[in-house]
């Protein structure tokens, strides 16, 4: 935890007690960020629970328009305040969701967000396909071109995934992924 909040030492207990409210109804952490830039991102945890609307009920989102999330994540905000963000397993996309025309065809969802006026959903890639074209074709939209990774991910199939935000509809941010079966074993990393 204490890693978590190296830069903001003061979040420490907040943190602590999200975990707590967490744990006591019986989920579990399933994910762990130490997201990159800390100023935008700070210190992340998203806790699962395998009853529906137990998480729902310790962090008051019963009445979610949504129904009640399977995941919880707990957001520390670069100015020190403790959030609690609804997610919602999504196994087809509908009219709350709006996928960018430049993106790959083959993408499923997986979880979505909706916390306020910010619709967030998260997709995965069936095909397998380089990197860099997937990340160029997602990131289109927003003319942005895409990271360069060394160690490069290896094309396969369903382990890059996407994310799209939209604040009040208007497209604000898209996050490109890479999954841990898509890099080189760590012995080989160490040596690039």
């Amino acid at each position: 935890m204490h890693c978590l909040t190296a830069t903001s030492p003061d979040t420490l207990s907040q943190l602590n007690e999200g975990l707590e409210r967490g744990f006591a109804c019986g989920g579990f952490v399933c994910e762990v960020t130490a997201g990159a830039p800390f100023s935008h991102y700070g210190a992340r945890l998203t806790l699962r629970h395998d009853l529906p609307g137990a998480l729902g009920r310790a962090f008051g989102f019963d009445d979610h328009p949504w129904g009640p999330p399977r995941l919880v994540g707990l957001r520390i905000r670069p100015g020190g305040q403790l959030r609690a963000k609804p997610y919602h397993a999504v196994d087809r996309l509908d009219e709350r969701f709006e996928l960018p025309a430049e993106w790959p065809r083959d993408l499923y969802p997986i979880w979505a967000s909706l916390d306020g006026d910010v619709v967030e959903l998260y997709l995965g890639k069936r095909d397998a396909c380089e990197f860099g074209e997937f990340a160029a074709r997602c990131l289109a939209p927003l003319g942005a071109a895409p990271p360069e990774t060394a160690p490069a991910p290896r094309a396969r199939s369903n382990v890059f995934g996407v994310g799209v935000r939209r604040e009040r509809g208007r497209l604000t941010a898209i996050s490109v992924y890479a999954g841990w079966r898509s890099l080189p074993r760590d012995a080989e990393i160490e040596r690039q």
